[in-house]
């Protein structure tokens, strides 16, 4: 089964690159032998976001990245097996991005990662837990940019520094 990543962009002030959120992703889930999902990538304001941690978390405020896992294997080679949503506040990866130094995009990807872990499995609610999360995390996410460099077109600006 071909693995189906969707990006939908919801928000309006910010251009970005999906093709390369969805490179990103499919390069993750298949470092982590997880291939055969299908996944959507959703992007919001700062507005949304705020609405949906509310909604689903009980915090009040915004957030970087929410992930809501559904892991439902099918019943048959014709349903898909859907690993769940990942969404970013594209605010908020844009001032975490000027405050870290690093591009948009880059930040994007760095969240993104976050949040396949997250409906992966892995958890960060504790300090072992999160450092364990965050050293799988960086693994993953400069094997990962590193092959997306690789077959980057050179006429194009590099988006990932």
């Amino acid at each position: 089964m071909a693995m189906e990543i969707a990006v939908r962009n919801c928000q309006r002030k910010t251009k970005v690159d999906s093709g390369l959120l969805r490179e990103v992703t499919r390069r993750t889930l298949e470092s982590l032998g997880a291939e055969d999902w299908e996944c959507t990538i959703v992007l919001v304001s700062d507005r949304k976001m705020s609405e949906l941690n509310r909604a689903f978390r009980r915090v009040k405020g915004t957030t970087d990245v929410l992930a809501f896992p559904m892991r439902e294997r099918a019943d048959s080679d014709f349903t898909p097996q859907i690993l769940g949503d990942v969404v970013i506040s594209v605010e908020r990866a844009m001032d975490q991005a000027r405050e870290c130094g690093h591009s948009l995009e880059y930040e994007l990807c760095f969240l993104l990662v976050h949040g396949l872990l997250h409906l992966l499995g892995w958890e960060d609610s504790t300090p072992g837990k999160r450092a364990e999360m965050q050293r799988a995390q960086e693994r993953i996410l400069g094997s990962v940019l590193a092959l997306v460099r690789a077959r980057w077109d050179e006429d194009r600006p590099h988006p990932l520094s």
